[in-house]
């Protein structure tokens, strides 16, 4: 898991992916695959998870006490 960084995590993963595989990959290719309503969704969506224009900004300084999940991401490897 990556609760409470699942941001900062997301930041690592998706920064510099095109923004529209960022929202294919984060959501879209479900909604399309099981037709959920995306307009009806919007406003949890604007609630509850980050912008892609969020994800698109490197992870360039870690939060006090990473969890496995980030610093797998920062260093590539298994710890």
């Amino acid at each position: 898991g990556t609760y409470p960084y699942t941001r900062e995590h997301l930041r690592q993963v998706f920064h510099g992916v095109p923004s529209n595989e960022m929202r294919k990959i984060l959501g879209g290719n479900a909604a399309d695959l099981y037709g959920f309503d995306l307009d009806s969704l919007a406003g949890l969506a604007e609630q509850h998870c980050p912008t892609i224009e969020e994800l698109d900004v490197p992870l360039t300084v870690m939060p006090d006490n990473p969890n496995e999940a980030l610093l797998k991401g920062a260093s590539g490897t298994m710890l």
